[in-house]
């Protein structure tokens, strides 16, 4: 019985493209919902949704093992079906703690988070740095970073959509103020508008 059928590996890659695209999705809508487009060139990024990719893989192969081998039968037949479940669920299934204990203060887990722990925390910071550093790059670039801070401020308070919520742009005032040099100004907006919005204010 040959585990790397055409079949399994074809359900394993859409699993692995599942599971890479979620991780990238929830990271762009938590993290970083403006400002995504610039990690393109993070290494850190791809990695990242890389190791869930493979991961992803991982699962639908041994899913694969496990229902030829009649060692589990609560698992769908179709191959197929399989792969869309894992794909989609990869994530939640890493997070996946068997126990835990504690050690003085620390709290450690025995499961497949413990996996998890080694890389995530790292890459995920490592992500942070690279998207600064390209938000910097990108106003940079922008001829908007020769204006005088007073002149950005104002042409940002006049492209602010009026049906924002009172408190939303409030909020975004008080950081705008609140900015003390061009580049500060320029990293609020882009933060808050998205460099596609940015270059429109600011072509």
């Amino acid at each position: 019985m040959s585990l790397l059928t055409p079949e399994s590996v074809s359900a394993g890659l859409l699993a692995a493209a599942l599971a890479g695209l979620l991780s990238a999705t929830e990271l762009r809508n938590v993290q970083y919902p403006r400002t995504f487009s610039l990690l393109r060139s993070s290494r850190a990024l791809w990695l990242y949704v890389l190791i869930y990719a493979v991961a992803g893989f991982l699962f639908s192969l041994g899913s694969t093992w496990l229902v030829d081998s009649h060692s589990v039968s609560s698992l769908p037949k179709s191959v197929w079906l399989r792969a869309l479940l894992l794909g989609l669920t990869t994530k939640a299934l890493l997070k996946v703690n068997f126990y835990t204990f504690s050690i003085g203060t620390d709290k450690r887990s025995i499961g497949p988070e413990l996996l998890l722990n080694y890389f995530e925390p790292d890459l995920l910071r490592q992500i942070v740095w690279d998207e600064d550093q390209a938000r910097k790059r990108f106003i940079r670039a922008s001829p908007a970073a020769q204006l005088q801070l007073n002149v950005i401020q104002d042409v940002i308070r006049q492209n602010i959509p009026k049906n924002l919520s009172q408190a939303e742009r409030a909020a975004f005032d008080v950081e705008l103020t609140t900015a003390r040099r061009p580049e500060e100004a320029l990293q609020v907006f882009l933060g808050f508008a998205g460099p596609t919005t940015f270059s429109r204010v600011f072509p």
